[in-house]
């Protein structure tokens, strides 16, 4: 038990270990199974790593990825307060406060048309804007490599 304790401090590992070395004792002296289910506490130990190493890989990914989408959003939301004018306003109003649509068109001096108009070419400057920042970007990647060959 001792060295279960060097291996974890935390009170979620010890219980993990006990448990699955309790499942060990109650098959002792029973025939391995064909699966070749594992019985003595190196094989407790082992599995127990091996599923630490995998929880392990999975957070390391999970971190990965949001910190990829919460970037991809920073970036998106510096190219919408690049927006000016009616556009920010439209945009703000519709997509940050959340506002009904109806409502929004019915504050502006725009018919129905324009008021489309303005908060498609709104959205498009955002993608667009987007995109540079995304193709520029990865061009300094690619320039960053070539340098280091």
């Amino acid at each position: 038990m001792e060295r279960i304790h060097e291996i974890s401090d935390t009170d979620c590992d010890i219980d993990y270990i006990n448990a699955v070395a309790y499942k060990k004792n109650i098959t002792d002296g029973m025939p391995r199974s064909s699966e070749g289910v594992l019985k003595d506490l190196s094989d407790v130990l082992e599995r127990y790593q091996k599923v630490m190493r995998r929880r392990s890989f999975e957070i390391t990914k999970s971190i990965g990825d949001l910190t990829w989408e919460e970037e991809a959003l920073r970036q998106v939301w510096n190219c919408y307060q690049s927006l000016s004018g009616d556009e920010y306003e439209i945009v703000t109003r519709l997509y940050v406060r959340g506002e009904l649509y109806e409502e929004v068109q019915q504050t502006f001096p725009y018919s129905s048309r324009k008021f489309e108009s303005v908060r498609r070419s709104a959205l498009r400057k955002i993608v667009k804007r987007y995109r540079q920042q995304q193709k520029k970007f990865h061009g300094e990647i690619d320039k960053s490599r070539k340098k280091r060959m």
